[in-house]
């Protein structure tokens, strides 16, 4: 009995330190249903203040240093405890808005001057870099006082390892984390006082990317930044006017969010002018003055009330038809002008005028002779300024250039894959695809943690052209290592020549949380790299739509004017013409000498003919190649959209056999394989002889051809919206038709040909475009050469050898005469010197 007081003392006792002990012994546990004090949180600032690893709202605002005095962003059930804020002192600040701020939604309302050079710039891979120039005059560069972005991510994108770089004028003014987000997401930067200035602003951008969860050589594929042109660009303030007040302010016009420049010429005295080709003249030398890049022109009677970016009106006409223009000089009364309206308006308009259309004429030709050149002085570089800097040289002939000089730096990277580019620019009359090569000589380093199966790759225009594999295991150091990089796929215009390092390292199959951009750099590359272009063959051949797009040939160097033949005398159709003839003016450097012409006046001389197709005479068609079917076939919609009955099928009903009449899966199966990709007969043999001949040799019978082989005639897509053809090699004509199924189609057609990105890409005897699939090209089965006057041995020898590596046959034949040629002559020689045994 007296054990029974004892133990239920110790039993009580007991039972009331057991929440104690549960609490003290019981493992981590995220359950709310738990009690105790709140967990320890490893990602905290000095403060105290938690930190989320990366932003996950969408629109969110920008990062705070530290947690605003607001309640935690969920709720736990009413049955478990709060958690208890740390007691350190938190500095009060506004609560996270739930909705985004108005000014982070991407507009183009309050864009004054947008700047991008297309309507979209795109940034792929784990680092990226580009620079351009933007021209403003003295007083936009005084207003230009808020520049905004606008841009969005890839979800793979981490943040805190991912940024953004904009600097102007070799300023930084923005330095932010890439983050994705629902919606575009939009920077604003107070610019400095002196960051602008009149004249040419250098535009650099630069991302680094990582990926949010991998680290392997395939996820760098999933990164991307976009740069939206709609919203990116100079916001002015309130003052007056954009100051244009010579015709070096031209360059100052702007674009608009696509990136177009528009000629629109005002034509208050009527289409008089439209018959004579003193319009394309001047369009051309405003285009050149400006170095619009992409352009349209627009023929018009009257100003628009309210200009939109990127517009350039030019006033033309007598001083009475102009009469009632805002602006005209006075000066225009007595003699030529060509003048700014008023350098405070708003939009900026050219006026070229003068008292009678002799003086009009003048006028024109006093605004083009700054920028007509004789046919035999050829450019030396290309003035990207627009979309890239630096310009981009022209090689001529055999050329070395370093790295340092193409603008691309010593650089160490971190990274999986590194990205460095460079262009180069050829002229119209480079041939040398089929033998030539060029060679990168590279100084570059990398470290002994990038594994064997490590490579760099080197592509043109987006084609790989050379692979070099990285094989040692302790690392290595290049000191110009030749790297041959074929011609094949460089055309005349401007290159885009990329090296590419795919790195592969143990660490990244680890994939360590935490890994960033602090990790020691694993490969280097040096400005002091080369890139070494051969001497190569020069002649100008045709049919080449690629030499017509990348240099204006032969056009540019024409010593005739080129016959403009327009399908009708309209407002239409000459501004389709004007259209394109600035664009082959930019890619030619030079305005081109033209004069309206007549079909039944031409002759041999060169013509360019633009109008919807059906405009032209069968002949004429005939003449260039193209189907005289199309004229009625063709109307720029597919046959569904031309139907207005929609297909009747039934279903309960099937199509006859087509290719004999077995039935079943299997036998349908066997039936197609043994017909068609392993034939029987003859007709099996010579197709396996064919097969072993491409995998054996990299031959195919298309490449025996000799000689030229016929053409056939072009017909247009269903869906184009405007084509370009030229006529074939065994017509003497030098001949280019520009045409679309209607005049409103061909308006639209020439304006998306002019885009720089299709317009780089046009090549063959013809191309089309269509919204759907963009450019489409016909290869011309047989070229022509164009022969001038710079005749020498040594090109002759390289032209030859070019031709010989394309007609290999005509190569065997060749090697074969001279060989008999050989034996001939040693037998004689032997006759009659040597000695009988």
């Amino acid at each position: 009995m007296t054990r029974t007081p004892r133990l239920k003392m110790v039993l009580m006792a007991s039972v009331l330190a057991l929440p104690t002990l549960a609490v003290a012994q019981t493992p981590f546990d995220m359950s709310p249903e738990r009690g105790g004090s709140a967990p320890t949180v490893r990602d905290q600032r000095p403060d105290g203040a938690f930190v989320m690893p990366f932003d996950t709202e969408p629109n969110a605002a920008p990062k705070l240093d530290f947690l605003p005095a607001a309640p935690v962003p969920f709720t736990l059930p009413e049955e478990g405890p709060r958690l208890i804020a740390p007691e350190e002192p938190v500095a009060p600040v506004a609560p996270v808005p739930a909705e985004p701020p108005p000014e982070r939604t991407a507009s183009a309302s309050d864009i004054d001057r947008f700047i991008l050079p297309a309507a979209n710039l795109r940034f792929e891979g784990e680092s990226g870099r580009r620079s351009w120039g933007i021209a403003l005059t003295a007083a936009q560069a005084a207003r230009a006082t808020t520049l905004a972005v606008t841009h969005n991510s890839s979800i793979y994108v981490a943040p805190e390892n991912s940024s953004m770089r904009i600097s102007i004028n070799d300023r930084l003014v923005l330095d932010q984390p890439l983050s994705a987000e629902s919606d575009d997401k939009r920077a604003t930067i107070a610019l400095l006082p002196g960051t602008l200035k009149a004249g040419i602003n250098v535009v650099t951008l630069e991302v680094v990317q990582r990926h949010r969860t991998d680290c392997t050589i395939e996820s760098t594929y999933e990164l991307w930044t976009d740069i939206e042109s709609a919203g990116t660009g100079f916001v002015f303030d309130g003052g007056a006017g954009n100051g244009f007040v010579t015709v070096d302010d031209l360059r100052a016009v702007g674009t608009s969010p696509n990136g177009t420049t528009t000629l629109r010429v005002i034509l208050p005295g009527g289409d008089r002018m439209l018959a004579e080709a003193d319009l394309l003249r001047l369009v051309q030398a405003v285009a050149l003055l400006g170095n619009y890049r992409q352009q349209k022109v627009e023929i018009a009677s009257t100003l628009l009330p309210e200009t939109p970016p990127g517009t350039l009106q030019i006033a033309v006409g007598t001083t009475s038809e102009l009469s009632a223009l805002p602006g005209v000089p006075a000066e225009a009364a007595t003699s030529a002008v060509v003048d700014f309206a008023d350098g405070d308006a708003p939009s900026p308009m050219l006026v070229v005028s003068g008292p009678n259309r002799t003086a009009v004429i003048a006028a024109i030709a006093q605004l083009a002779v700054g920028v007509e050149r004789p046919p035999t002085a050829a450019p030396t570089v290309v003035n990207t300024t627009p979309w890239l800097l630096p310009t981009v040289p022209i090689l001529t002939g055999e050329q070395s250039i370093t790295f340092a000089d193409l603008a691309i730096p010593t650089e160490e990277f971190t990274g999986r894959r590194s990205h460095a580019e460079f262009h180069v620019a050829l002229p119209g009359d480079f041939y040398a695809e089929a033998y030539g090569t060029a060679t990168v000589y590279l100084d570059a380093a990398y470290t002994e943690k990038v594994r064997p199966g490590s490579h760099l790759d080197i592509y043109v225009n987006g084609f790989i052209a050379a692979n070099t594999p990285l094989t040692s295991a302790s690392g290595d150091i290049f000191r110009h290592l030749p790297i041959s990089v074929a011609l094949t796929h460089f055309r005349p215009g401007v290159n885009r020549v990329t090296i590419e390092a795919v790195l592969d390292t143990e660490a990244d199959d680890i994939c360590a949380p935490g890994a960033s951009n602090d990790e020691p750099a694993r490969f280097a590359l040096f400005d002091s790299s080369e890139f070494s272009m051969p001497d190569f063959a020069r002649i100008d051949r045709w049919p080449n739509l690629a030499a017509l797009a990348g240099a204006g040939a032969p056009y540019g160097r024409s010593e005739t004017p080129v016959q403009i033949v327009l399908g009708r005398d309209d407002a239409n159709v000459y501004a389709a013409a004007a259209t394109f003839l600035t664009r082959l003016a930019i890619s030619s450097d030079g305005v081109i000498p033209t004069t309206i012409g007549r079909t039944q006046a031409l002759g041999d001389a060169p013509a360019i003919f633009i109008g919807a197709l059906d405009q032209f005479a069968a002949p004429t068609l005939a003449e260039i190649g193209i189907s005289e079917t199309a004229r009625n076939s063709w109307t720029g919609q597919s046959a569904g959209e031309l139907s207005s009955t929609p297909f009747e099928i039934d279903p309960l009903s099937s199509p006859p056999a087509t290719f004999g009449v077995t039935t079943g899966t299997k036998g349908v199966y066997d039936r197609w394989q043994n017909e068609l990709v392993n034939p029987s007969g003859l007709r099996g043999t010579w197709f396996a002889f064919e097969n072993w001949l491409e995998e054996t040799f990299e031959l195919s019978f298309s490449s025996l051809n000799v000689g030229s082989r016929e053409e056939p005639d072009y017909s247009p897509p269903g869906r184009a919206t405007a084509i370009i053809a030229q006529s074939p090699a065994a017509s003497d004509r030098l001949w280019t038709m520009v045409a679309g199924p209607t005049e409103e189609a061909l308006v639209e057609g020439v304006t998306e040909l002019s885009i720089r990105q299709y317009w780089s890409i046009l090549n063959g005897r013809a191309s089309s475009f269509d919204d759907a699939t963009g450019v489409t090209d016909v290869p011309a089965l047989s070229q022509r050469f164009i022969f001038g006057d710079g005749f020498s041995l040594q090109n002759m020898r390289l032209v030859a050898a070019n031709w010989l590596s394309i007609n290999i046959v005509g190569y065997a034949f060749a090697l074969v005469l001279l060989c008999t040629i050989l034996g001939i002559c040693t037998a004689a020689l032997l006759a009659r010197l040597g000695r009988r045994s």
